[in-house]
């Protein structure tokens, strides 16, 4: 029998899991997938194996390397079993470099850094990578294109590398540091500088290749502040700049020179000079010599006394060899031309002619060669030296004269003279070569000179030179020469090179003097600065000496007596009632005179005037010369009162005198015509107590009487006094409100003479008094002046 029953099969046994480790790359995504069947290495169950899981089939970059999976298989009765592997995950795939070219600049410093990121245009890898450079850091050696290398390394160390193209350029310009400086102008006005002067230090990070200076030179018209550019470029090519200042400053003071001058005082003693007279500016303000051609004069050059044989002893000298100490001088003014053939010689200039020099300093020279006029080999080279140029009136205080008194007229007063001086001499030429001859100032008393001048050649009206001198003859003997030339085409003689100029290295902007203006106190030499100063204000100050010319004048008016024996320096009223004042006068010429009373009023303009003061009166005389330079002196005229007067108490016409006795003085009065003879015998002119006459014996208080009478009144200056019941002489003033006498008028016998016209068109508008003094009365009335 069967019966069934359920027998329950079970499988309890799981799957044997057997697996292998495997290596799998990943792909171009970074990613790899693997299956169970990769991993699994002949799993197997004792039944069926249902199913076989992995827990990682999926890998990318982060796994690269070993990851542990684990392969888990289930059969089919659901029994489990697991197992690990070991699957390596490597990227083998390199990656992809893709660059760009860049342009970098440099910084202040000269430097630039750049990174791979830089460089680096999109590179690609199926993983993670990093990326690096060759080259990351740039200077200034390194502008233009620099080649550099991206390199880029996976993480798997996979490596790609491409090259790119770093283009450094220098942008940056120089930094321009200026200075601001202070130049001098030189002697000519000029300065220049540098950029060094002007650089203060301009630095750029990859160098500097020039400096450039926008104005390197100033002149006087950029004195003062002046802006400068400095201009920087670098090596490469980059151009900056910065401005500075530059102050131009002269400090070189003008250079001055001078001249002393003259000058002569004007006819009112004035002379003024201008800082020009003084200063050599130019070559017109130069004076130089001169030099002028010399030739023959109307019958020769040159004549040699007693050249051939000793015929005319006139001119022999001592046998003394020096030629200063001479016995004999007399001169033979006339030379025949058949003597002078015969004994003499008489020479011409050749055709070249002669030349004379004039110099400032007061000498003189004449060079030429002079031929016999009758035998042409008989040549002699004159040197003739001139020395101590003098004007006429210098000659003449000296004590010496000029020759040809019968020809010269006046002439001789414009003449220079002159003295020979050492080293004159004839030179022979033809056949007299090799001789040389010395020449001697005649005569030795140098009384008479070489006189230079208009006919001083005494045988032409021309413009000449003549002189005598000593020389030996051919025997030995001394003899006498003489020189007649005739001058003429005289021209300055040429400024010299060293000739300095008062100039300024750039411009004069004012000249001065201290003194300007001079007057007789300043006759003679007087020291003057002149100050010149430019347009900077530096001042050259230096002393000149201007010599004022002109002559001071003196003048004494001596003491006198009017009367012999009587008073010195007084008049007497009654008898000797004029002065004649003689003055004594020196210092010039051409004087004039002021005569003034001491109330200011002239009295006259004569040399010698006569006064007739009225009462005791201070005169005073001013002497003007041509020059315009004064003197003054004064006299005081002492007026003794000698009129007598009758028992009514008027003068009458007698004279007063006085003489002492034992028992005092006693007066009586005499006839004019007797007074000389009482004067012999020791009688006194006056009163005993006689006194000088003072202006309170006139200036009495004054009396209003009717028998005095002015008129028109008012007057236009011209007016009458009318005298009338009045006997005996009168005295007439007129004074002016100030009590200064303006006119006097004396009537001797106002009987005869009673009106007198008085005034002039000259008094000035105002009051005046007028006063009739007669027989000790003074009558006063005013007249009105009204033009």
């Amino acid at each position: 029998s069967s019966k069934t029953a359920i027998v329950t099969v079970q499988d309890v046994i799981a799957p044997t899991v057997l697996t292998q480790n495997i290596t799998v790359d990943l792909d171009a995504n970074g990613t790899s997938t693997i299956t169970p069947e990769i991993i699994d290495n002949g799993s197997f169950d004792n039944c069926t194996i249902q199913s076989s899981v992995l827990d990682i089939t999926s890998f990318d970059c982060a796994n690269v390397g070993e990851n542990t999976v684990t392969l888990t298989v289930t059969d089919v009765n659901g029994n489990v079993s697991s197992k690990t592997a070991i699957v390596t995950v490597q990227d083998v795939i390199a990656p992809t470099v893709l660059t760009q070219n860049i342009t970098v600049d440099l910084d202040a410093n000269g430097t630039s850094t750049i990174t791979p990121e830089m460089i680096d245009n999109g590179s690609t890898d199926n993983c993670n990578f990093t990326t690096s450079l060759d080259i990351l850091n740039f200077t200034c050696e390194n502008v233009g294109e620099n080649p550099v290398i991206l390199t880029v390394t996976d993480a798997s160390g996979n490596i790609a590398t491409a090259k790119a193209i770093v283009k450094v350029q220098d942008i940056t310009p120089a930094n321009v540091v200026t200075q601001n400086i202070e130049v001098f102008l030189d002697t000519y006005g000029n300065a220049s500088i540098t950029q060094d002067q002007i650089d203060n230090g301009s630095t750029d990070a990859c160098g500097i290749t020039s400096l450039v200076l926008d104005n390197t030179s100033f002149s006087c018209d950029n004195l003062g502040e002046n802006t400068v550019t400095l201009t920087a470029t670098d090596i490469n090519g980059n151009v900056s700049s910065a401005t500075a200042i530059v102050t131009v400053t002269d400090n070189i003071a003008p250079i001055v020179e001078t001249q002393n001058i003259q000058v002569a005082l004007d006819a009112n003693g004035n002379a003024t000079i201008t800082p020009e007279d003084v200063l050599v500016s130019n070559a017109d303000d130069i004076e130089t010599g001169k030099e002028c051609n010399v030739t023959d004069a109307k019958f020769h050059a040159m004549y040699l006394s007693n050249y051939v044989k000793n015929y005319n002893n006139n001119y022999e000298r001592s046998a003394s060899k020096d030629a200063s100490k001479s016995k004999k001088e007399k001169v033979d003014y006339s030379v025949r031309t058949d003597v002078a053939k015969r004994w003499g010689a008489l020479y011409k200039f050749d055709s070249n002619g002669g030349k004379i020099t004039k110099n400032l300093d007061g000498t003189a020279n004449v060079a030429g060669t002079l031929v016999n006029k009758f035998n042409s080999k008989d040549k002699w080279i004159v040197t003739l030296n001139l020395k101590n140029a003098s004007t006429w009136s210098e000659w003449r205080a000296k004590g010496k004269t000029y020759k040809g008194f019968w020809h010269t007229k006046k002439s001789y007063e414009n003449w220079m003279y002159y003295e020979l001086a050492s080293g004159s001499k004839l030179t022979g030429a033809g056949n007299n070569s090799g001789t040389e001859v010395p020449i001697y100032h005649a005569p030795v008393s140098r009384k008479v000179g070489f006189q230079l001048g208009i006919k001083a050649n005494l045988y032409d009206s021309d413009f000449g030179l003549s002189g005598w001198f000593y020389y030996k003859n051919r025997h030995g003997r001394w003899a006498q020469g003489d020189f007649n030339f005739d001058i003429s085409n005289c021209d300055d003689l040429p400024i010299p090179e060293e000739t300095v100029f008062t100039s300024d290295n750039c411009s004069i902007a004012n000249t001065a003097l201290d003194v300007t203006s001079f007057g007789c106190d300043d006759l003679g030499e007087n020291t003057v600065n002149v100050s010149v100063t430019d347009q900077s204000g530096n001042t050259t100050t230096k002393a000149v000496t201007v010599t004022v010319l002109g002559d001071t004048p003196t003048v004494t008016i001596p003491d006198f007596k009017t009367v012999s024996g009587q008073k010195r320096n007084a008049v007497f009223l009654g008898y000797a009632e004029t002065a004649h004042l003689c003055p004594t006068v020196s210092g010039g010429k051409g004087f004039t005179y002021e005569w003034k009373d001491e109330a200011g009023n002239l009295i006259s303009t004569k040399a010698q005037p006569i006064v007739k003061p009225r009462v005791t009166t201070t005169y005073t005389v001013t002497v003007t010369n041509s020059n315009g330079c004064s003197a003054i002196d004064s006299i005081e005229i002492c007026v003794i009162d000698t009129r007598s007067k009758n028992r009514r108490g008027n003068y009458n016409d007698k004279v007063l005198l006085h003489y002492n006795t034992r028992r005092g003085p006693k007066e009586f009065s005499v006839n004019k015509r007797a007074v000389k003879s009482f004067l012999r015998r020791g009688y006194t002119l006056g009163a005993s107590n006689a006194t000088c006459k003072t202006n309170e014996d006139v200036f009495e208080q004054p009396v209003k009487i009717n028998t005095v009478t002015v008129f028109p009144n008012p007057s236009k200056g011209i007016f009458n006094v009318k005298l009338k019941n009045l006997e005996g002489s009168a005295h007439i003033k007129l004074f002016n409100m100030q009590g200064r006498l303006i006119q006097y008028r004396y009537i001797r016998n106002v009987r005869s003479q009673s009106r007198v016209t008085m005034g002039n068109y000259r008094l000035r508008d105002g009051v005046y008094a007028v006063k009739v003094i007669t027989n000790g009365t003074t009558y006063t009335e005013n007249i009105i002046i009204k033009k």
